[in-house]
């Protein structure tokens, strides 16, 4: 009788653990699906504060089209990046300037000009109008790009070897001049169509940060979906079945000791598991589960 009792408690105490576990399944699962519908909600509303940019999102046409308008401007920092790093390399070393400067110069220089086009339309927006200083400050880059451009093929052709080089004068200096008025005509370009375009540059960067975020947003999604899907959903549907089945064993192989195991397992969890079962498996209707879910 000892060894009948024993074996029963053992039984018992696997079906007690399995509940726990599949109880700490299911609150994780619903957790996070609480989760995605909050993620949802957020998704939602920001597509409802943008509905322009959502229109652009789904056209395949307009959403290519405000790439390209981001390529250019891309572009147009790189080139003007490399033209104020390749000015600024030679005035460090002629004046034995501190090295991060030639980074941090034209850094500055770009991140400002932005700075003045962004406030430039927001004045002008607002109504107020910018002032001549503001409305011609966004030239004075093209200056100091004009001006390092001009630095950069004297000091080539000042600082011209042939056998460092590998060249004659004639084909050295055509070259550098070719390549350095090929970018600064391409900067300048690029520059005036940015300048006279202000309000497309500053839409492209509300489209690009609204990207971002609903990327963000729509990533997170996928992941705790996946997460649901591919790992939670199948542990709790396995230990389902696992659970059912010791249930069902210990009710055959004890059927002198009845417990009510639907008492000790709250109601949303027994919804769950008749759910995965496909049948009334086990009742729900007890006072003690009400409780339990309260």
């Amino acid at each position: 009788m000892s060894k009948f009792n024993h074996s029963a408690n053992i039984a018992q105490q696997t079906i007690f653990r399995l509940v726990e576990k599949l109880l700490n399944l299911f609150t994780m699962c619903k957790s996070l699906n609480e989760e995605i519908a909050a993620l949802k909600e957020k998704l939602s509303v920001l597509d409802q504060t943008n509905p322009d940019f959502f229109e652009i999102l789904e056209d395949r046409r307009e959403s290519t089209k405000m790439s390209w308008r981001f390529i250019i401007i891309f572009l147009s920092m790189c080139i003007d990046f490399f033209l104020l790093y390749n000015g600024m390399t030679i005035l460090c070393h002629q004046f034995g300037w501190p090295v991060i400067l030639k980074i941090l110069i034209p850094a500055f220089l770009i991140v400002t000009e932005i700075g003045i086009s962004y406030f430039s339309i927001i004045q002008n927006r607002s109504g107020e109008g910018s002032s001549w200083i503001i409305r011609n400050l966004q030239y004075f880059v093209l200056v100091i790009l004009v001006a390092l451009t001009f630095l950069v093929i004297l000091y080539s052709a000042q600082e011209y070897s042939e056998t460092v080089d590998g060249v004659s004068f004639l084909t050295f200096f055509t070259g550098t001049v070719i390549i350095q008025i090929s970018l600064l005509v391409a900067s300048l370009m690029l520059h005036l169509w940015l300048i006279r375009n202000g309000e497309a540059i500053a839409e492209i960067f509300a489209y690009m940060r609204y990207r971002i975020d609903r990327r963000k947003l729509a990533g997170r999604i996928d992941q705790v979906e996946r997460e649901n899907r591919d790992k939670n959903l199948p542990d709790f549907t396995k230990d389902t079945h696992s659970l059912v089945q010791k249930i069902e064993a210990f009710r055959r192989d004890f059927p002198m000791i009845k417990i009510d195991f639907e008492r000790t397992i709250p109601a949303d969890l027994i919804r769950a598991i008749n759910r995965v079962m496909g049948k009334a498996f086990l009742e729900s209707g007890s006072s003690n589960n009400s409780d339990k879910v309260k």
